[in-house]
């Protein structure tokens, strides 16, 4: 630690010393001894010694602060895997809508009449997994065609999407899973259904986006209980704004 200037003069060169004895009259007449006396007395380190120690110490002390910092951050894990994993999926986290043909395909789908249908894809639990929610009514009376959810997590041992879904088809319940992986900007599923009715169907589906306000669904190549049906059409949804909440729900 440095000390100020005027000390550090008094320690320093061949001064003449005072001519009195370094004591002074105080109040009451006692006598004490001179401040600047007291002080040379206690100085037991020569000062460049000293300030070299303070020097190396300080150096030494910052280095393995240093050394220690770097060290933790190589060994600390990534402590978001899962969100690092589905980052790209942010350009379809949206709400989406759109009309098309019921064309059935699935067990329980009607065929022949306009569906509405919409889908939102959302962040969940801190953004380390991603929910798709789909709910599909028929245009002219608005009775139920088809809905489910389906979420895509990180598979922590083999590092891939995977994919769990569940919902009806008509009146007919199922559940779903699958892998997930996202090439060129493009969704791609691959999945396999049942149906409570013991049902079974496999398909690949994909999500893309021509531009920012528009996702095209694609579901292709099913089979149907081993037979196969083929690919179905697309469907074109365009992005929505979210609706937001009524005052007490």
């Amino acid at each position: 630690m440095a000390l100020p200037a005027p000390l550090i003069n008094s320690r320093i060169g061949n001064e003449t010393p005072p001519t009195h004895n370094n004591r002074s009259r105080g109040a009451g007449g006692v006598s004490k001894l001179d401040p600047l006396s007291q002080q040379d007395n206690c100085l037991l380190v020569p000062l460049p010694k000293m300030k070299t120690k303070l020097n190396i110490s300080t150096v030494v002390l910052a280095l393995s602060g240093f050394i220690a910092v770097q060290t933790a951050t190589a060994q600390a894990p990534n402590p978001h895997p899962a969100h690092e994993a589905l980052k790209g999926l942010q350009p379809f986290i949206g709400n989406w809508a759109g009309e098309f043909e019921a064309i059935g395909g699935f067990e329980g789908l009607a065929k022949g009449k306009i569906v509405k249908g919409t889908e939102r894809i959302r962040w969940i639990l801190n953004k380390t997994a991603v929910q798709f929610t789909s709910d599909n009514k028929f245009k002219d009376d608005g009775k139920p065609f088809a809905f489910g959810t389906g979420i895509i997590t990180l598979d922590p041992v083999s590092k891939k999407l995977n994919w769990s879904s569940f919902g009806y088809d008509g009146k007919v319940y199922w559940t779903g899973k699958g892998v997930v992986e996202l090439k060129d900007k493009v969704l791609h599923f691959d999945i396999e259904e049942n149906t409570i009715n013991k049902t079974n169907t496999k398909y690949q589906s994909t999500r893309r986006k021509p531009n920012r306000k528009t996702l095209i669904v694609h579901h292709k190549n099913l089979v149907l209980n081993g037979k196969k049906i083929g690919d179905l059409k697309e469907i074109k949804m365009t992005r929505v704004p979210f609706k937001k909440k009524a005052a007490g729900n």
